[in-house]
């Protein structure tokens, strides 16, 4: 079985502090706002990527391509020096916490789904009235 070879991460395949990727592929998915620019974190996701899931090993951009634009986004560093980012998706049809290593994604964690909204409470039936006696 051949190994599988990838490609090397490089800057366009990281997020920024707001995971927005530097080649912003999904603003071709949607018409451009005033001035004829469009923003990454508020454009939809294409559909055509979205369908696919997300596996180990994808880069940052890979995942935010198919997952949207993240709720939040730590970037640090670990005891080798390697970039490290965590990106926390919470209300998304795939909530979790994605943990990269390197550019590469290493581990998903589960997130409890928030509960759903309260339903709203029903009016109360008005109560019939007595009828009038006959006397």
């Amino acid at each position: 079985m051949p190994v599988e070879v990838k490609k090397q991460v490089t800057a366009e395949d990281m997020v920024d502090g707001d995971g927005r990727c530097a080649s912003a592929p999904l603003a071709s998915a949607a018409p451009a706002g005033e001035g004829g620019s469009t923003d990454p974190v508020t454009t939809p996701i294409n559909p055509a990527i979205a369908i696919g899931g997300v596996a180990l090993g994808m880069t940052e951009c890979d995942v935010v391509k198919r997952a949207g634009p993240p709720e939040k986004v730590v970037i640090g560093t670990n005891e080798r020096a390697e970039r490290t980012v965590v990106l926390t998706y919470v209300h998304s049809v795939r909530s979790g916490i994605y943990n990269f290593n390197a550019g590469r994604l290493v581990s998903i964690e589960r997130v409890e789904a928030p509960p759903p909204p309260p339903k709203p409470a029903r009016p109360a039936k008005p109560k019939p009235k007595p009828k009038p006696s006959a006397t």
